[in-house]
């Protein structure tokens, strides 16, 4: 339930009439009254049951510019019942839309999945090929990650300001550091553009550069993935920050996805006794989890007053929810301590990396890379307590944590207990 003070901080921070941090989203702050009713998605969505209502037609555009302007919390009731409607008369066959949907009208009963759509990332990545599905895993982060970019670069237009310009070089960091991972869609050029050195001498032109990035990035992302991306940010109120803190979390949860992938591929390759294939994937992994602290930067920017309200707004949507991050830790050590968000993903009856590991005679150099990876890990964990210690202090969290606490305690949890100390010699329990 959204409190009467949270509707009205919501309210004061858009009547302000700006937008960037502490202010509306483009959108929010661009649209007049006659705009947020609803009327325009609701006349799309007839003439696509007129015209068979089939997942491939449907009008995503007009449904998404309506959440943008509204919040999803304030979406217009009629509109919401019938996207409910829409779904409950679709074939149970998986689709993007299918995948999608649960979000639109997930304001009473909603929880993290639902309010970042992982629905739509798993449908994505389930598509492709199990030889492919890093790869657009890789895809996906980094069109989120320019999304970020373009929706920060076309607000830092419309305001322009030094908080934002800040925001907006520390997401074009976050863009070149997943880059990385993808040459395909950021060649070697454009990386060394978006380095930290290369955005801190260009002083005057972030916004230019910030634009070019993101428009050339997003232009290399195949037509499908792009679209998943686009559809799946829907805020619960019409506050920039808010979007800009979505587009973060989609980011770490790709991360989160892809360390699922390589430990499962690690722990295959130990089992069948190909050591250097198993190191290879832990130390993929390692790579994508020290992609984080960009990330994590551009959190940093966002007001602490900004986030209370969007708190107020996201009471019960707590990342320890995420399948993705639990799934990690099981997989690493099926003794790993488990959240207040219940029991760990299953992974059938197959042995954790630690216990693959504890099975062989020591393989060479796997367990420096075991290492590394905990260290990486352990490294994000601590970043974010620090940033969650910096925003809400120690009031209670989302989810059913306390909030803080409860990520300091997280931290004396290492992802291979067995290891003496970071970098050093395992030994058996």
């Amino acid at each position: 339930m959204i409190t009467p003070e949270a509707l009205r901080a919501e309210r004061a921070l858009v009547e302000v009439g700006r937008t960037g941090p502490g202010g509306a989203g483009l959108r929010a702050c661009r649209t007049q009254d006659s705009g947020r009713s609803g009327e325009t998605a609701r006349r799309a969505m007839s003439r696509w049951h007129e015209r068979g209502a089939t997942a491939e037609a449907f009008p995503y555009a007009e449904t998404v510019a309506h959440f943008r302007v509204t919040g999803r919390a304030a979406a217009d009731g009629a509109l919401v019942a019938l996207l409910r409607a829409s779904y409950d008369s679709l074939p149970v066959k998986p689709s993007l839309l299918r995948a999608w949907l649960p979000s639109t009208f997930d304001q009473d009963d909603g929880d993290y999945h639902s309010y970042v759509c992982t629905g739509v990332l798993a449908w994505v990545v389930g598509r492709a090929a199990p030889d492919g599905r890093r790869r657009v895993l890789d895809e996906l982060v980094v069109a989120t990650a320019a999304d970020l970019l373009r929706i920060e670069a076309e607000a830092l237009a419309a305001t322009p300001d030094r908080a934002h310009e800040v925001r907006t070089r520390a997401a074009v960091r976050v863009l070149a550091a997943c880059g990385v991972m993808m040459p395909a869609l950021m060649s070697e050029q454009m990386a060394a553009s978006a380095s930290a050195k290369a955005v801190d001498e260009r002083s005057g032109s972030i916004q230019r550069t910030a634009r070019s990035l993101a428009g050339t990035v997003l232009d290399r992302v195949p037509g499908p993935l792009r679209e998943a991306v686009e559809v799946t940010l829907l805020p619960m109120t019409r506050l920039h920050d808010e979007q800009m803190f979505i587009r973060c979390i989609q980011i770490f949860e790709g991360v989160y996805e892809q360390v699922v992938t390589s430990l499962r591929r690690a722990r295959v390759a130990l089992v069948s006794g190909d050591a250097e294939s198993a190191r290879d994937e832990l130390d993929s992994a390692t790579a994508r989890v020290r992609t984080t602290p960009a990330v994590f930067r551009v959190l940093t920017t966002m007001p602490v007053d900004v986030f209370a309200v969007i708190r107020g707004y996201t009471a019960g949507r707590s990342a320890v929810q995420s399948t993705a991050y639990r799934a990690v830790e099981r997989l690493a050590a099926s003794s790993a301590r488990v959240g207040a968000a219940g029991a760990p993903a299953s992974d059938g009856d197959e042995p954790s990396l630690q216990e693959a590991y504890l099975a062989l005679d020591r393989p060479s150099g796997v367990a420096h890379s075991m290492a590394c990876l905990d260290d990486a890990w352990n490294r994000m964990k601590r970043t974010h307590w620090g940033l969650t210690l910096k925003i809400i202090g120690r009031v209670p969290g989302t989810g059913g944590t306390s909030g803080a606490d409860y990520l300091r305690q997280a931290l004396d949890q290492p992802l291979f207990p067995w290891l003496v100390n970071r970098g050093g010699e395992p030994w058996r329990t």
